[in-house]
Order: C-alpha cells, then sequence, then structure tokens
C-alpha cells in the first residue's frame, strides 16, 4: 500500500488509503472518488467483501474499481 500511495501521489494524485476493508467501504461511502483501488487480500473485509458492501448500496456514489491481488504479509 505504501509503495502505491508513494507513486500516486508523486504522480500529482490526491490519495486516500485505508487500513481495511471496513474503512475502505465507509470511505466509499462517505465521498465520490474516480477510482477505488482494492486489494483482495486486505485485512478485515478483504476486496471482494468491500466490492459487494458498496454494490449493495454502502457506496451511494459509483466508483471504478481496480482489483488487486498482492502477498498477504
Amino acid at each position: 500500500r505504501r509503495v502505491l500511495v508513494g507513486l500516486l501521489r508523486g504522480d500529482g494524485h490526491q490519495v486516500d488509503e485505508a487500513a481495511d476493508g471496513s474503512e475502505a467501504v465507509t470511505a466509499m461511502a462517505s465521498a465520490p472518488y474516480d477510482l477505488a483501488i482494492v486489494d483482495l487480500t486486505m485485512p478485515g473485509l478483504n476486496g471482494l467483501e468491500v466490492l459487494r458492501a458498496a454494490h449493495q448500496g454502502a457506496s451511494p456514489h459509483p466508483t471504478p474499481v481496480c482489483v488487486l491481488l498482492t502477498a498477504s504479509t
């Protein structure tokens, strides 16, 4: 997450980050985003659960999503 955030910010993008899936669902429900990047192996709610929650109405803002699969640590 730190590497991706650093790269995106280095390119001039505004980046919000979530430490886990629950935090991501809360963030996506509170504000519109141009893109959400979720990791299938994120802690708490995994990436699929985040997408499911957003699709089922937890997020009122339609957001394109990029799904990553990283190694869990």
